[in-house]
C-alpha cells in the first residue's frame, strides 16, 4: 500500500502496491482492502490533523508492511510542522505584542523624568533655590533656578531701581540697586563722606573731604575737614584759599574755643589774620594795657 498526502488528506492505493507485490486473493477482496483502509483515512483525516496521523498509521500497520516505517516519517513531519507552526506563531504574537505594550507604559509613565530632575520643570529640586519654569529675569526667580538679589546684573521689577551688577558706588547705580542719594547711608555718587560732601550738605569736622568745599568749618587739610591756628596755616594747606572770613582755633584742643577771623591771602604773599579790639578781647580775654593817642594823618575815617 501507497499512501500520499496531499494537503492532509490521504489517499491510498493498494491495488498498485497488490500489483507490486504479488498479493493474493480477487479483486473483490482488494477493493474491500481499499475502501476500508480509505473509509478509515478519510474519515480520521477529515477530523483533525494530529487525530488523522494516529490512525492512518495504525491503519498502515494493519493493512500492510513496509509501509510503517515511510508513514512513521510522513506522521512525524506533518506533527512537527503543525506544532512548530502553531507554537511559533502564537509564542512570537504574544511576546511581542507583551514586550511592545509594557515598553509603551515605560515610556508613558516616566514621561518628564526621563532625564531626571531639571532647572526649569517647574519643580524645585535639590540644588535649587527656586523654580517658577519660566526665563523672567525680572521675577524673583532667574532662569538659573536661583533667587534674585541685588548684584546679579538682572533688575527685579518693582524692588530694583538698577542692577549693574558692580560694587562701584561712584557710578550711577550703587550696591543698593538704586541711584546714589545723600540719605542712603553709603559712601555714593560724588561725596566726599557718607552722606555728605560733593553735591551733599557740607561736611562735619574729622570727616573726609576732597576739597574745602565738602567741609561745612574749618578747611580740607590733608583730606580731613578741619580747623586750623591761623590764616597763615590755612593758605599752607590750601593755596586756593581766597580772602574772607575763616574760622580759626588758636591752641588746639586747648581751653580757648575757635573763632572767626578776616584772612588777607594776598597782601604779601597773603596769610595775615587780622584782629580787632573786641575779637581780642572777647576771644583771647585781651585786656587794654595803656591807650596811646594814634596819628591821624593817613588815616580815613
Amino acid at each position: 500500500m501507497v499512501l500520499v498526502q496531499k494537503n492532509l488528506e490521504w489517499v491510498m492505493s493498494l491495488g498498485l502496491v497488490c500489483a507490486v507485490g504479488g498479493c493474493s486473493g480477487d479483486d473483490t477482496a482488494v477493493g474491500e482492502s481499499q475502501s476500508s483502509t480509505g473509509s478509515e483515512s478519510d474519515s480520521s483525516s477529515s477530523s483533525t490533523t494530529g487525530t488523522s496521523d494516529a490512525t492512518v498509521g495504525e491503519s498502515e500497520t494493519e493493512s500492510g508492511s513496509g509501509g510503517a516505517s515511510s508513514d512513521t516519517g510522513t506522521t512525524t513531519d506533518t506533527t512537527t510542522d503543525a506544532t512548530t507552526d502553531a507554537t511559533t506563531d502564537t509564542t512570537t504574537d504574544a511576546t511581542t505584542d507583551t514586550t511592545t505594550d509594557a515598553t509603551d507604559s515605560t515610556t508613558d509613565t516616566t514621561g518628564v523624568m526621563t532625564g531626571g530632575p531639571t532647572c526649569g520643570d517647574g519643580n524645585v529640586d535639590d540644588g535649587e533655590e527656586c523654580d517658577d519654569g519660566n526665563d523672567d529675569e525680572s521675577d524673583a526667580c532667574l532662569s538659573n533656578c536661583v533667587a534674585a538679589v541685588c548684584g546679579d546684573g538682572q533688575v527685579q521689577a518693582g524692588v530694583e531701581e538698577c542692577d549693574d551688577g558692580n560694587g562701584d558706588e561712584t557710578d550711577d547705580c550703587t550696591s543698593l540697586c538704586a541711584a546714589p542719594a545723600c540719605d542712603d547711608g553709603i559712601l555714593s555718587g560724588d561725596e566726599s563722606d557718607v552722606d555728605c560732601g560733593g553735591s551733599c550738605d557740607a561736611c562735619d569736622l574729622g570727616a573726609v573731604c576732597g576739597d574745602s568745599e565738602d567741609c561745612g568749618m574749618g578747611i580740607c587739610d590733608e583730606g580731613v575737614c578741619a580747623i586750623l591756628a591761623s590764616c597763615k596755616a590755612i593758605l599752607a594747606a590750601d593755596p586756593d584759599a581766597g580772602s574772607g572770613a575763616y574760622t580759626i582755633d588758636v591752641d588746639g584742643e586747648g581751653e580757648i574755643e575757635p573763632f572767626e577771623v578776616q584772612c588777607d591771602m594776598e597782601t604779601d604773599g597773603g596769610g595775615f589774620t587780622e584782629l580787632t579790639l573786641k575779637t581780642a578781647c572777647d576771644n583771647l580775654q585781651a585786656v587794654m594795657g595803656f591807650d596811646v593817642q594814634a596819628p591821624t594823618e593817613g588815616i580815613d575815617e
